[in-house]
């Protein structure tokens, strides 16, 4: 019974899954009841289900939904898929963790080629192929569908023979992209981690994101073939770490398959390669294929004979091209180069390197970039980025392997790479190159470079950058350097700057060590105060050493002062120059700077081109200030400075006196041209008062003050008359804006006149005053007519002689004059002779007796009177005569007196004689003599001139009344261009008389004055100043001579302006004397510079 019941149960359960459960859209099948096959579009979610039915998606040309949770199916002890899309597209979500295992020959998340499954979710993927199946793709010998992975974890591991993800067993992986999640992917034994099963080809592999972690299985590919080539592989975002299996590439292709084609734009690529396969290549015995590496951080890694990036053991390189992006490529140590060809002669292949950061390191025998051991160097290019190959191993940096047969070739041409490699095999273009190559320890710049990469002098090597090229380094870009740089001057760096309060930014090449500088950014009222490396809280750049982006560190515009303001100095009169800059303090603004102040006007100041100037005209010692507004458009504040103001008197000079001439007493106050005062210019200065003050020399050679006693001064100190030596001092003491001045001096001297005493000629005295006559005398030399006072007398020698007798000037003449004395003048001594001579006796004279009577008359200048004969009476009183009327022969006694003092003279006897009348006849024979009236006679004076002889010579001539007084001229040689005018004191002129030339004073009746103008020195060889307009200037021994054909206003200057003199001049010749200077002339409208 029991036996029958247990045959019962088994025949229902093989019922339940003999038939399947038919899924329906939009609900959720129940694997509990039996496998799930979904036919239809729609959604569906399979949750917290673990065992052995399994899920069919059979829906062509339809999308599916398919959430899991939790799912977990094993059915890898049947030949059966845990989950299989037969037909159809399949978007699968991924929550919670979900497990799918499947048996021999199927995958373990089938995805046959032709359908589509997508993978997202956040959720956990575990799959497992059975043998010959791929974890997610094909089953044995069927090609992978499309599959695209966009989120979640998932793992996927492939049977024996099968990729992790792609194709099952001979089975192409077909396309497969990742664009998010994390991706482990594992081959089974000769199965790619994701791509081909064994022997399968890969199909498309794009990585476009998400963590990407493959591991190839024996024989297979990280990524890629196993036993193919690596088909097509695009990796864009990500991160991506592939492994290969022994004989398999990272990326590429499996055991003796050629890397395919590879495409490297982004993401985090690292790529090691199984035993003698590529890192990105070529697997054993696999070329590189193509590969091309356009962005990313990519690593690759070959092992034993494998290049880092090219062929595997015994691979050409390929062709392999880099534009852009960090690569660091290192070959297996049996000889793999670092880019290249594997180890035992693999060749270089075609290698292009035109941007990014390339660091190549060979193994052992193999180069850095070219040839694997025993291969050639290939055709290397490298004109771009930086190139990293240093370390000198047996192979070359670029070009062939060790033992390897040809250098192959290297070009540098139109390029700007930075190269640093151990060594270059082929130098045959190495005129062409350009860019930054080290060929071993020394480096050069070809060209004129640009780098646009990072890079880095290694210690111990020398870049020389030579004076006719320049290297510049692009915006951001950073040229360590630990080794030697010949010519850093010659470096041109890109410095960006940021306006860093707006989105602004320049990008300026600048020269080593300069100095931060850049001027076109504008913020109102602020000012760029440095540049730091950082937009906030950074450090002040200094000095540009390289490319960098610096930021403005604004400041606000402040007007700031010094703490001690300047003193605004000055001196009156003297021009100022105050530079108003001395204001600011250090670290003020000053741009832009306005100054303006109303304060300066008054003291005759302003304000022109940032300095105050002008000439002061007041001096100010007052402890004043003057207020300075200074403002800015650019600052928002204006500030006001109390400027300290002083300005000193100016300085002053008193000019030396002009010559004083000795002169000779004059009877008048000396006139003195009062000296000028002049500031520091050299200009008058008008207002200045002069103050004069005399001194005389007293007999001791010391000086005292003038007075009226000792000088004739008006006052004290004041200016002399009198003869004597003076010194003149001219003080200034200042005044309002100007200092004292330093006193000048000068000396001169006033000559004493010299006076001449004549005794009068024809003086007549009588014999009883020989002892006590006192001779009459007259003086010449007077001035102005003085009436002189003296004392003493003169007296006669021998009664005769007259000499001088003590005659002394009396106080204060006797200062201003001496006296010579005339002694060779004697009188004539009237005794009774002599009287009898002089006296008249006149009446009617009839044989020698008069008639009646006989008038007795006195000489001139007497009176007579009769002192009576034996019979008359003397009379009382002298009179001009008397009369004798007694008949007979009488001795008369008379007694003369001069008029001219009352003195008398003892009696004289004359003897006369008187008769009476006889008749008288009708006519008488004698008629009466009437008696003779006394001869006048007058003084004509005749001058002493310069330049003429006179005959006769000069001096006073007695001429009788009405006579005539002629004389003669004669002109000297060096004065006969003289035009002469003789005229006399009776205002007449005198004309020469044409016979004999003779000068005629016709009818003297008076005393004649006579003179003779026009007498000038003939002029030098060349005059001053020439003829014009009937005018004629010139100078000759300190006079200045003036020619005019007409009446004419003369003006005389010194050349500083000052009026020297000012007259009329009539028509003819004149002159004046003046002191040795520069004169301008004005006559009339004419103008004349004169030198003397």
């Amino acid at each position: 019974m029991k036996r029958r019941l247990r045959g019962y149960i088994f025949f229902i359960f093989c019922l339940i899954f003999a038939f399947p459960i038919m899924g329906r859209a939009d609900e959720n099948p129940d694997l509990n009841s039996g496998k799930v096959t979904i036919t239809e579009a729609g959604t569906y979610k399979f949750e917290n289900y673990e065992g052995a039915n399994k899920v069919i998606v059979n829906a062509p040309d339809k999308e599916v939904d398919i959430t899991i949770s939790g799912l977990k199916i094993d059915v890898s002890k049947f030949p059966n898929c845990a989950f299989e899309i037969q037909a159809g597209t399949v978007n699968l979500t991924l929550e919670g963790t979900n497990v799918l295992k499947s048996g021999n020959l199927k995958a373990g998340l089938q995805v046959p080629e032709g359908s589509t499954l997508t993978i997202k979710g956040d959720g956990v993927l575990d799959v497992t192929g059975g043998s010959q199946g791929a974890g997610i793709g094909g089953g044995r010998s069927g090609a992978g569908g499309t599959i695209k992975i966009l989120g979640g974890t998932v793992n996927a591991n492939g049977g024996s023979s099968g990729a992790g993800i792609g194709g099952g067993s001979s089975g192409a992986g077909g396309s497969i992209i990742i664009l998010g999640g994390t991706v482990n992917a594992t081959g089974g034994n000769s199965g790619a981690g994701i791509g081909g099963g064994s022997n399968g080809a890969v199909g498309t592999i794009k990585i476009q994101g998400g963590t990407v972690n493959a591991n190839g299985g024996s024989s297979g590919a990280g990524i890629g073939g196993s036993g193919k080539t690596g088909g097509d592989i695009t990796i864009t975002k990500g991160t991506v770490n592939a492994t290969g299996g022994s004989s398999g590439a990272g990326i590429g292709g499996g055991s003796s398959s050629a890397g395919g084609t590879i495409t490297i734009t982004g993401g985090t690529v690292t790529a090691t390669g199984g035993n003698n396969g590529a890192g990105i290549g070529g697997g054993t015995s696999g070329a590189g294929g193509t590969i091309i590496i356009q962005g990313g951080n990519v690593k690759a890694i070959g092992k034993t004979s494998g290049a880092g990036i090219g062929g595997g053991s015994n691979g050409n390189g390929g062709t392999i091209a880099i534009e852009t992006g960090i690569v660091n490529a290192t070959g297996g140590d049996g000889g793999g180069a670092g880019i290249g060809g594997g180890g035992s002669r693999g060749a270089g292949g075609i290698i292009t390197i035109t941007g990014g950061t390339v660091t190549a390191e060979g193994g052992n025998m193999g180069a850095q970039i070219g040839g694997g051991s025993n291969g050639d160097g290939g055709e290397i290019t490298i004109t771009g980025g930086v190139v990293n190959a240093p370390i000198a191993g047996l192979g070359a940096g670029i070009g062939k392997g060790y033992d390897g047969k040809n250098n192959g070739t290297f070009s540098a041409k139109n390029g700007n790479a930075f190269i640093n490699v151990s060594s270059i095999s082929d130098q045959s273009n190495k005129e062409n190159w350009k860019g930054i190559i080290f060929d071993g320890y020394n480096g050069q710049v070809y060209g004129k470079q640009r780098l646009e990469t990072n890079a880095e002098i290694p210690k111990g090597k020398t870049l020389t950058i030579k004076e006719d090229q320049k290297l510049t380094l692009g915006k951001g870009v950073t040229l360590t350097n630990n080794g030697t740089i010949k010519g850093i001057e010659n470096i041109i760096y890109t410095v960006t700057y940021h306006h860093n309060n707006s989105d602004e930014s320049e990008d300026v090449e600048v020269a080593h060590n300069s100095i931060p500088s850049y001027s076109n950014f504008t913020r109102q009222y602020y000012s760029i105060d440095g540049w730091h490396d950082k937009a906030s809280d950074g450090q002040k750049v200094e000095n540009i050493t390289g490319s960098i982006d610096l930021y403005a560190n604004w400041k606000e515009n402040e007007i700031k002062l010094v703490k001690s303001l300047p003193t605004l100095n000055g001196t009156y009169g003297k021009e100022i120059n105050y530079n108003l800059s001395k204001l600011l303090s250090t670290d003020s603004y000053k741009d832009n700077i306005i100054y303006a102040s109303s304060d300066l006007e008054k003291y005759g100041l302003s304000i022109l081109d940032k300095q105050i100037t002008g000439t002061p005209k007041k001096a100010i010692d007052d402890n004043s200030t003057v207020t300075i507004t200074i403002s800015s458009v650019d600052c928002m504040k204006e500030v006001e400075a109390k400027v300290p103001i002083n300005i000193a008197k100016g300085k002053s000079s008193i000019d030396e006196f002009v010559i004083i001439p000795n002169r000779t007493y004059n009877g008048k106050v000396i006139d003195i041209t009062v000296p000028f005062v002049k500031d520091e210019s050299g200009n008058e200065i008008k207002d200045a008062v002069v103050g004069l003050s005399y001194q005389i020399k007293t007999d001791n050679g010391q000086y005292e003050s003038t007075t009226a006693d000792n000088s004739g001064a008006s006052n004290d100190g004041e200016a002399p008359k009198y003869a004597g030596e003076y010194k003149v001092t001219a003080s200034f003491t200042g005044n309002d804006n100007y200092a004292e001045a330093e006193a000048k001096t000068a000396v001169f001297t006033i000559k004493k006149v010299s006076l001449t005493v004549n005794p009068l000629p024809g003086q007549i005295i009588f014999p009883n005053e020989t002892e006590t006559y006192k001779p009459k005398y007259e003086v010449t030399g007077a001035v102005n007519n003085e009436m002189l006072e003296f004392s003493g007398d003169l007296k006669l020698d021998d009664g005769k002689k007259i000499m001088d007798n003590n005659l002394t000037l009396n106080d204060p003449f006797d200062k201003n004059y001496s006296m010579t004395v005339t002694e060779n003048v004697t009188v004539s001594i009237l005794d009774n002779v002599a009287a009898n001579e002089k006296i008249i006796l006149s009446g009617t004279i009839e044989d020698g007796a008069y008639i009646d009577q006989v008038t007795v008359t006195a000489p001139s200048g007497f009176l007579i009177k009769s002192e009576g004969g034996a019979l008359t009476k003397a009379e009382n009183d002298y009179k001009e005569s008397f009369i004798w009327s007694q008949t007979g022969t009488f001795d008369i006694s008379y007694k003369l007196q001069r008029i001219e003092d009352g003195q008398e003279s003892d009696p004289y006897i004359v003897r006369v004689t008187v008769k009476n009348k006889s008749e008288e006849p009708d006519k008488p024979v004698n008629p009466p003599v009437e008696p003779e009236e006394p001869t006048v006679y007058y003084t004509v004076t005749l001058p002493s001139v310069d330049g003429v002889t006179t005959d006769p010579v000069a001096g006073d001539y007695k001429v009788e009344a009405w006579d005539s007084f002629r004389f003669y001229l004669t002109i000297g040689k060096d004065y006969d261009q003289s035009k002469l005018v003789v005229t006399t004191s009776r205002h007449e002129t005198i004309e020469p008389r044409s016979s004999d030339g003779a000068y005629i004073i016709k009818y003297v009746r008076t005393d004649v004055e006579i003179r003779i103008d026009g007498v000038v020195k003939n002029p030098d060889p060349v005059a001053n100043a020439e003829i014009q307009s009937g005018i004629k200037v010139w100078a000759n021994n300190h006079r200045l001579f003036i020619r005019t054909d007409r009446p004419e206003e003369v003006s005389v200057y010194t050349f500083s302006g000052q009026l020297q003199k000012k007259f009329r001049s009539e028509a003819g010749d004149r002159f004046i004397s003046l002191l040795s200077g520069t004169y301008i002339v004005l006559i009339g409208d004419e103008r004349f510079k004169v030198i003397l």
